[in-house]
């Protein structure tokens, strides 16, 4: 999951400041307050990837997240997918193309690659964190601790935040390039995010499986003509229909 993300967004890093929680205080009302979490934010990463010899590319990504929903923006390309969780534990997906206001729904069955929620919710699946080592440990619940894990193929290092179960910063490293994530700014209002994915809402649907009796829809058609045939989590198209290439599995 974490590398199809890497290779997926690109965009380099800024310095974090103040983005956690104080430090808890002496008293145990204090401490406890540290320890609470909060799940429900609007975050937004900056990522950069440098390959041998190159020069580094950049974008930028948002995360908006409820209790049981994951955005993920991305606003140079004026396209959000909007991932679910169904209670057969699979994954559906709905990918927003902003600029038009539509969107393509995808069902379980149409969506290869791992179900893994966990994944898709905390940008990192759990399984991947417990089996990096700590470099570090935290000495309360609002400070980030740092997580590595070092193999042949690379190093991989996570500054994980207890307090917004997000990564703070992610930094992979390979032989033959470096990406970095960097969170930037965390919004915790509950009525902003919940405005955020009501808005995504309004916009007009269709069901993948319906395209292709969609030929009189000028969007669609566009999306047809283009090839948009591949399951939910491959092709990336812009408002326009271009093909962006790649892998769009956040």
């Amino acid at each position: 999951m974490l590398n199809s993300m890497i290779k997926k967004y690109r965009v380099p890093a800024l310095l974090l400041g103040g983005l956690l929680p104080a430090a808890a205080g002496a008293n145990t009302e204090s401490r406890a307050a540290a320890c609470e979490t909060t799940t429900v934010v609007h975050a937004y990463y900056q990522i950069s990837r440098q390959r041998q010899g190159e020069t580094a590319t950049q974008s930028t990504i948002e995360v908006i997240r409820n209790h049981h929903q994951v955005a993920y923006r991305n606003p140079d390309l004026k396209v959000t997918d909007l991932w679910e969780q169904t209670p057969k534990q699979r994954l559906h997906l709905v990918r927003y193309f902003d600029a038009y206001e539509r969107g393509i729904e995808y069902q379980p069955n149409e969506i290869e690659g791992s179900h893994d929620w966990g994944a898709k919710y905390f940008l990192i699946s759990e399984q991947q964190r417990q089996s990096m080592g700590e470099n570090d440990s935290a000495t309360n619940c609002a400070e980030a601790k740092t997580l590595v894990s070092r193999s042949d193929d690379g190093n991989l290092t996570l500054r994980w935040s207890s307090h917004y179960q997000l990564p703070e910063s992610i930094s992979l490293e390979t032989p033959a390039e470096t990406t970095e994530w960097k969170l930037l700014k965390v919004e915790a209002d509950s009525a902003v995010v919940e405005s955020s994915l009501q808005q995504l809402g309004h916009y007009q649907t269709t069901d993948y499986t319906d395209i292709g009796d969609s030929e009189s829809d000028p969007f669609l058609r566009k999306m047809i003509n283009l090839g948009f045939v591949e399951h939910g989590h491959h092709g990336v198209y812009d408002a326009d229909g271009h093909d962006l290439g790649g892998e769009h599995n956040h």
